[in-house]
């Protein structure tokens, strides 16, 4: 592809103009040190320097008033977007401008415009330890859910057929998850020790090597149980047993919302999209299960329960909202015409070797070639 063909139409803000030159200026913000008689002198690296763009632009045309206004008040509003024609999207300011109109080029007006690049503004100050709170939020949970799982379920008293059927469900269900889910059936005349085990294999379970892929793969377990038949309640034996097998599919799942909510507080998120995403998929599911009631009798859940996961929702909304703050926003771009992922990066971020990122948050599966007028999603910062 010529250079001219990788041309972008130069705007601000949103407010089109024509280009007759642009030039820039980077480099190192330096402070050189120079020390009585020593003739080497210590140059001390204090990071880059601003990037600035000078640009020679112009709006013309019978309604050219109107386009220059409109580009005046965009260059007076402060920081915006700049298309950049040959460097793409640059958050700036324009410092200064200087806009030209003669009777001579009637129709027509030139500006010579300063543009500054644009960062956010970001002040040393406390970190809140939110992801610290979410992990005693989720201990929380996971010991008034044990207790709660402690209380509800009991074999006590059943015959063997019953006590069968729920060995048989509980093992279904963790063999999804261990290869020890038989292990479990031993220990059903002990709901203390039987609720530890489950809880240790279901936070045991992810095999992610990301935190972030971690929160999905528990989020699998949010359905767990739903795929169960269903336990008539016709008889005290069969109610009993009910209850039990649905105390094993809500410990599973409130183990699995635990881990989720741990995980999530570790992730480390590539945009605020991502960290939405996860809040919206955790916040959902403790709303389900504080909305869940007795299978049988249909009471609420238990109030310490249903306390912890209320607890537990607020510290996950704010960590997921620190955190989200602290990256970077998605926005979409449009080639205009196939570009390969390194030109349009460069086009995007002045960086080719950010190539990658576009390609893998986007599922490219041909870099070199990025098909013209298709929207992609990408970071902007």
């Amino acid at each position: 592809m010529s250079w001219r063909e990788q041309l972008q139409q130069a705007s601000f803000a949103g407010v089109p103009f024509a280009t007759r030159s642009v030039s820039g200026s980077g480099g190192r913000r330096v402070a050189l040190h120079e020390y009585p008689n020593r003739d080497e002198p210590y140059a001390e690296d204090l990071g880059r320097k601003a990037r600035r763009f000078s640009v020679e632009a112009f709006v013309l045309g019978a309604d050219y008033m109107a386009a220059r206004d409109r580009l005046i008040d965009a260059l007076e509003a402060g920081a915006g977007t700049l298309i950049h024609p040959y460097r793409g999207q640059v958050r700036c300011t324009g410092r200064d401008y200087q806009v030209r109109e003669t009777t001579r080029e009637g129709g027509m007006a030139t500006f010579t415009i300063e543009f500054i690049e644009a960062g956010q503004a970001e002040y040393p100050g406390e970190s809140p330890a939110t992801g610290e709170q979410v992990n005693a939020r989720a201990d929380a949970l996971a010991e008034a859910a044990t207790q709660d799982f402690a209380r509800t379920f009991s074999v006590d008293g059943q015959p063997q057929y019953f006590v069968q059927a729920v060995q048989t469900e509980t093992s279904r269900v963790l063999s999804e998850i261990t290869q020890h889910a038989t292990a479990i059936a031993g220990l059903v005349d002990d709901p203390a020790a039987m609720a530890a085990y489950l809880l240790d294999e279901v936070l045991g379970y992810p095999s992610a090597t990301t935190a972030l892929n971690a929160v999905r793969q528990f989020q699998r377990l949010f359905s767990a149980g739903d795929d169960a038949p269903s336990v008539p309640t016709t008889t005290t034996n069969r109610r009993r047993q009910a209850r039990n097998v649905a105390a094993v599919h809500t410990l599973t799942r409130r183990a699995a919302l635990v881990g989720a909510a741990k995980q999530a507080a570790q992730a480390d998120y590539a945009s605020r999209a991502d960290a939405t995403r996860t809040a919206t998929t955790i916040l959902d599911e403790i709303d389900d299960q504080q909305e869940a009631t007795d299978p049988v009798n249909g009471d609420p859940i238990d109030d310490t329960v249903y306390q912890s996961l209320a607890t537990l929702r607020a510290t996950v909304a704010e960590d997921l909202r620190v955190r989200g703050a602290r990256v970077p926003r998605l926005k979409r771009v449009q080639p205009r015409s196939t570009t390969p992922a390194l030109a349009l990066a460069h086009q995007i971020y002045g960086d080719a070797t950010r190539e990658t990122e576009i390609v893998a948050r986007n599922g490219i599966h041909h870099p070199g070639f990025i098909v013209g007028g298709q929207p992609l999603e990408v970071l902007d910062a």
